[in-house]
């Protein structure tokens, strides 16, 4: 059985953790913008603060407002990428390590969990370095795909920052 050191892992988990946060900043911009300027604030009387309300108000909303049902395919699409994305990082960031205090801990790595809705008895996953890098690297398009619907349909990033920053990027994206 292979090891990995404890803070190559814990390591992994940060950078994880930081890349969801910026995702999720994506989607916070774009549900305020619905809420505040698009008529969001007839689908709820508040805006919904756990990721997993927001991904459900994003979605909702889109295909609720005349505005903004022509994009319903796109937000879809965004919703079901961002539900993936949270649900592998919860079991990255919220599953527990059994091995802990361990230095080296074998390899995949074994997670933890009390099973959902219930919490009542454990659920258990393998996850491996390079697994917990893929979901990390997945937050990156589910960023650019909010950043983009700021701009189309919600009208609130000009093109030309658009183009700046996929030019920073690299990114040849024609907007």
């Amino acid at each position: 059985m292979d090891h990995v050191e404890r803070e190559k892992f814990e390591l992994a988990i940060g950078k994880l953790t930081v890349a969801w946060a910026v995702a999720e900043h994506g989607l916070d911009q774009c549900i305020s913008v619905i809420y505040h300027l698009k008529g969001g604030h007839s689908i709820s009387k508040s805006l919904p603060l756990n990721a997993r309300d927001k991904i459900k108000f994003f979605r909702k909303s889109v295909r609720s407002l005349p505005e903004l049902s022509k994009a319903s395919h796109h937000a879809d699409y965004m919703a079901d990428m961002a539900f993936r994305i949270l649900d592998d990082r919860n079991w990255c960031v919220h599953g527990v390590a059994l091995q802990v205090g361990a230095t080296l801990i074998p390899h995949p790595i074994e997670l933890t969990r009390l099973q959902r809705p219930h919490m009542i008895s454990l659920e258990r996953k393998d996850v491996t370095l390079d697994s917990i890098n893929k979901v990390m690297l997945d937050c990156m398009p589910l960023l650019l795909g909010f950043a983009f619907f700021l701009h189309d349909p919600l009208d609130i990033i000009p093109t030309e920052h658009v183009q700046q920053t996929l030019g920073r990027f690299r990114v040849d994206w024609p907007v």
